[in-house]
């Protein structure tokens, strides 16, 4: 009797961690019945900006590119990226470009730190030169699904790019935008 209701109740934890977000992953493709839409801040990008624009669509789900335009050097990203919850939720990430060029390896980490904040940070590893963004290229793409009918900003806190020597580039504008439910 006890084995039984061990081995079901490790089923019922494992089954539960499932829709759990971890590494690149995050909620599962549940469906709201909404259209996910993202408005850019900054919609034709000038160099030396940082900026969100719109990936892939699906449904409720939606891809926000953070992209690097006309920057020389690009050797690391840092930022928290703040939403609304109630409106939106992480749900995961994948790769850039501009951080994977010259067939360098990137290394990425994405975490929420609670409901609204992601800290995330990208750079290219070892000793290798930084990675030139040659019009926009993206850095990293975060996915989210929209949960309910409305908007929430997406904006940047504690943001920093690096060049090859560690140093920030200066002048470095960041523009964010509008996730939308509709």
């Amino acid at each position: 009797m006890n084995r039984t209701l061990t081995i079901v109740g490790m089923f019922a934890i494992l089954a539960a961690g499932v829709g759990c977000s971890s590494g690149g992953s995050g909620g599962g493709p549940v469906q709201s019945g909404l259209s996910a839409g993202f408005v850019a801040d900054q919609p034709s990008p000038a160099a030396d900006t940082v900026n969100a624009s719109t990936g892939s669509a699906n449904n409720d789900m939606i891809t926000v590119q953070i992209n690097v335009t006309d920057t020389a050097g690009v050797y690391s990203a840092g930022f928290d990226l703040i939403y609304d919850p109630n409106q939106v939720t992480y749900s995961g990430w994948s790769p850039g470009a501009l951080l994977e060029q010259g067939g360098f390896a990137g290394d990425y980490l994405v975490s929420e730190i609670q409901p609204g904040q992601l800290v995330v940070s990208a750079g290219r590893v070892g000793n290798v030169p930084g990675a030139n963004a040659s019009g926009t290229v993206p850095v990293i793409r975060i996915t989210f699904r929209v949960d309910q009918v409305g908007s929430s900003n997406i904006s940047f806190q504690a943001n920093n790019l690096l060049d090859d020597q560690q140093q920030p580039h200066p002048s470095i504008a960041w523009f964010g935008g509008s996730l939308t439910g509709i």
